[in-house]
């Protein structure tokens, strides 16, 4: 099982990059699903463009800022959060997962981009949909003081966060621009021209998706984030994919090696694969004087193997570590 990232990177020639530009954009020559990123590199490694995919040819995307009420000025600081911002924009996108290490910025990009969008008038409200997963160790929601209401308004959090505090979201729940909606009360509605949004997904398991999917209705969209590394349970690992304990399929995991040899198996140029495997990742780690490349100075860090790829012995710091 392959984990998806929802874009991919092309390190093309100057020529290669005039033939793209000058018609092959028309072309699925890079195999990118619907909706799926295409990153345009030099031989450099350097981000030259990004393409989306959109089923018949690659349309260029824009650079995106927020300007919202609430939050102010917004604008991505990487490649990924563009690209994110990007798809949240797309409304003929309907279910939209931003996945991520904490502190990526996945929240912050999706309620800046949902209430840039309610302001617009794209949407009617967004539908803030609550995990009924607790936190290991933690009480359940039915311990907490108040109604429904304040039972829920502590889990929100990471939407009055990007509202100016509960202040904020006490102001959109007043102006009925939010709902705060449980999960286990959910069942049955038809959710019309809104965003259903939901943080730390991780912790959802497949009933719980197909529950969140068929409450979409007419003119709706579904917005979830999260990192099933920090999901509320234990984690097992085998044939490189996550699982939770009752089967649940709670991520993949693979190496940069292997990940190497199957973008050769599906047509990259093996020259370009071993170059998004080696020196890319250092320049983007700003590493790139240390390793990446076998040149004089640098790490002897490297891997020997044969014409089709495979493994034949490692090296780190110049020692053998597997024949």
């Amino acid at each position: 099982m392959q984990e998806y990232f929802g874009f991919r990177e092309a390190i093309m020639s100057d020529d290669e990059m005039s033939a793209f530009y000058g018609g092959e954009r028309d072309e699925n020559i890079y195999g990118c699903l619907q909706n799926e990123y295409l990153v345009l590199k030099n031989m450099e490694g350097q981000v030259c463009d990004q393409f989306k995919w959109d089923g018949s040819h690659y349309i260029k995307v824009p650079f995106k800022q927020i300007n919202t009420r609430f939050i102010g000025k917004v604008k991505p600081r990487n490649l990924q959060q563009q690209l994110a911002l990007d798809m949240l924009y797309d409304q003929d996108i309907t279910v939209k997962v931003l996945v991520g290490k904490f502190g990526t910025g996945k929240d912050y990009l999706m309620t800046s981009a949902a209430v840039d969008q309610l302001e617009k008038g794209k949407y009617d409200k967004i539908v803030w949909v609550r995990n009924n997963i607790e936190v290991k160790n933690s009480k359940p929601i039915g311990h907490l003081p108040g109604d429904y209401k304040d039972k829920l308004l502590p889990f929100a959090m990471p939407l009055a966060d990007h509202l100016g505090g509960v202040e904020g979201l006490e102001y959109m729940l007043g102006q009925g621009k939010v709902e705060l909606v449980h999960l286990g009360f959910i069942r049955g509605r038809d959710i019309k021209n809104s965003i259903i949004m939901c943080s730390e997904a991780e912790n959802m398991t497949k009933e719980h998706i197909q529950l969140l999917l068929g409450r979409v209705g007419e003119g709706s969209s579904l917005w979830m984030n999260g990192d099933y590394k920090q999901v509320d349970g234990d984690v097992f690992l085998k044939n490189s994919v996550a699982r939770l304990a009752d089967g649940t399929i709670a991520g993949s995991a693979t190496n940069l090696y292997d990940c190497m040899r199957k973008a050769v198996e599906f047509g990259i140029p093996k020259e370009q694969a071993i170059l998004s495997a080696t020196l890319v990742p250092a320049r983007e780690l700003g590493r790139e004087a240390e390793t990446g490349s076998i040149t004089p100075g640098k790490l002897a860090d490297f891997v020997v193997c044969d014409e089709a790829l495979n493994r034949k012995a490692v090296y780190l710091s110049g020692v053998l570590l597997e024949p």
